[in-house]
C-alpha cells in the first residue's frame, strides 16, 4: 500500500472559495484575477484566508516531512498524477482540500473515461477509473461542496446524482480529527492552485517550500505542467517565481 498526503493550498480560502468556483474562471491565472479585480467592485482586501485552516495544514505538513523525502510541489492539482500513474501499489490517500476533486459533472467523467482528459477537479476519478485507490479521506472545509450531486447537467443522464464510489471514501473536517495515527507517508504532494488562491496569498505556498527546504537542506521538486497538457508559459505567476523551484534543483544543497 502506498500512503499519499495531498495538500491543496486552496484549503485556506474557505471564505472565498465557493465564490471563485462560479465566477470569472479562465485557464489563465492572470486573466482570472485581472477580471476579478479590475472588472468588478472586488479588491484584494475582499479575499481573506482562514488562519486556523492554514495552521492545520502547516502543522500536518511539518509533522510529515521528517518522515518523507518524496515531497513534490505542483502548480495544479492534477499534476499529482505524474507521481502516481506508474505506481503499481494500491493508494491510500489523505487529501486536505477545499474541493474533493473526484468529479463534479457527468461531462467530466465522460471526458476522463472516453478521452483521458483529466483536470484539477477529476484527478481522483482517473485513479478510480484505473482501479488504483484503496481508500480516500478528504479533509474538507465547512463551505466545501460534497461529492455526488451533478449541478451542471441534471438531464444527461436524467439523474442528478453522480455514480457511487467503489473504494473506501470518507469526508471529514479538521475539527472531527483528533490526531493522525502516524505521519508516515510515501509521497507528500502540495498543490499551489493559483487559480483558487488570490495572488496576495501565494506566499503561503512559499512558507511550505521554505519549511521543506530548511528541514531537508535541498530544494523540492516542482511541477509546472498540467497532467498531459501544458499551458505553463501562459499561466506562470511571476510573483510566485516558480522557476526557482525547477526540478533540476532537486539534488542541489541549499547554501
Amino acid at each position: 500500500m502506498m500512503k499519499v498526503l495531498s495538500l491543496d493550498l486552496d484549503y485556506i480560502t474557505t471564505d472565498y472559495a465557493r465564490f471563485l468556483d462560479n465566477n470569472q474562471f479562465s485557464i489563465y491565472v492572470y486573466e482570472r484575477w485581472d477580471k476579478l479585480f479590475n472588472g468588478s467592485p472586488l479588491i484584494p482586501a475582499d479575499f481573506n484566508v482562514d488562519p486556523s485552516n492554514f495552521m492545520f495544514l502547516f502543522d500536518l505538513f511539518t509533522k510529515s516531512i521528517p518522515n518523507c523525502k518524496n515531497v513534490v510541489f505542483g502548480q495544479e492539482h492534477d499534476s499529482i498524477l505524474y507521481e502516481l500513474d506508474s505506481v503499481t501499489e494500491k493508494l491510500e490517500i489523505v487529501n486536505v482540500d477545499q474541493h474533493h476533486d473526484i468529479a463534479y459533472t457527468w461531462d467530466q467523467i465522460k471526458r476522463c473515461e472516453k478521452y483521458n482528459v483529466i483536470g484539477e477537479g477529476s484527478w481522483v476519478w482517473y485513479l478510480k477509473m484505473n482501479k488504483m485507490i484503496d481508500s480516500y479521506t478528504w479533509i474538507k472545509t465547512q463551505s466545501s461542496e460534497e461529492y455526488n450531486i451533478d449541478l451542471y447537467s441534471p438531464d444527461d443522464p436524467p439523474s442528478r446524482h453522480l455514480p457511487d464510489l467503489d473504494f473506501d471514501y470518507r469526508s471529514t473536517t479538521r475539527d472531527q480529527i483528533q490526531e493522525f495515527s502516524d505521519y508516515d507517508f510515501d509521497l507528500i504532494y502540495v498543490s499551489m492552485s493559483p487559480q483558487y488562491v488570490a495572488p496576495q496569498h501565494w506566499f503561503y505556498g512559499e512558507v511550505l517550500i521554505t519549511a521543506y527546504k530548511n528541514y531537508h537542506q535541498t530544494m523540492p521538486k516542482f511541477i509546472t505542467e498540467k497532467y498531459r497538457w501544458d499551458f505553463s508559459k501562459h499561466n506562470l505567476p511571476s510573483e510566485l517565481n516558480l522557476s526557482k523551484h525547477s526540478t533540476n534543483l532537486n539534488n542541489q544543497k541549499v547554501i
